[in-house]
């Protein structure tokens, strides 16, 4: 908030347009991708002030850790400025900057 690095994270519930906080990320991070699959929601790479590209997976399951987002298995690479699409039961991580601040 305020051009900041944050860890924030928000959720809308679309039925009645209403904002509410929820967990916040382990880390304070900004241009990372986030995805949705199956009942969970993964945020996956982005930066903060010493890492610019971070490797950092972590997945919040509302119906079963509703309380915290947890770390899983961390991407080969580090990434900021990418996309993420979900296809076939996986995610998929797309382009982006490296860890050297090159796109891939």
């Amino acid at each position: 908030r305020n051009g900041s690095i944050t860890a924030i994270v928000e959720v809308v519930n679309t039925a009645t347009g209403v904002v509410s906080a929820a967990p916040s990320l382990p880390s304070t991070r900004q241009l990372l991708a986030a995805a949705s699959l199956g009942n969970c929601i993964y945020s996956l790479g982005g930066w903060n002030d010493t890492i610019f590209a971070m490797r950092n997976v972590e997945r919040l399951c509302p119906s079963v850790n509703a309380d915290a987002f947890v770390p899983v298995a961390p991407m080969l690479v580090g990434r900021s400025y990418h996309q993420a699409a979900v296809a076939l039961g996986r995610i998929y991580v797309v382009a982006g900057l490296n860890p050297s601040g090159n796109y891939e």
